[in-house]
């Protein structure tokens, strides 16, 4: 999230109906508890990024406009769980 965070494979990632949640595994937790953004609150900048490693970008919140970049598939799998959300 944001310019200068990488989370690597310590992020846990769901969604359902309601929205997004994202969390980091326990072991790196402390301070940072899980966090749920409402679809309402969550837009999908359009096309893909990246050369090889093709990426699609979130903003989350409406005011603050943070970028969260996930994997193709990933955000692939989230639309598939979450309908028409």
């Amino acid at each position: 999230m944001g310019f200068y965070v990488h989370f690597g494979n310590c992020l846990s990632v769901g969604a359902d109906e309601s929205g997004l949640c994202l969390a980091v595994f326990p072991i790196f937790r402390p301070g940072l508890p899980p966090l749920f953004i409402p679809w309402s609150e969550i837009a999908v900048i359009s096309g893909e990024t990246g050369l090889i490693f093709k990426k699609r970008e979130l903003r989350l919140g409406r005011h603050e406009s943070i970028p969260l970049r996930i994997s193709t598939s990933l955000f692939q799998s989230l639309r598939q769980s979450t309908g028409e959300a």
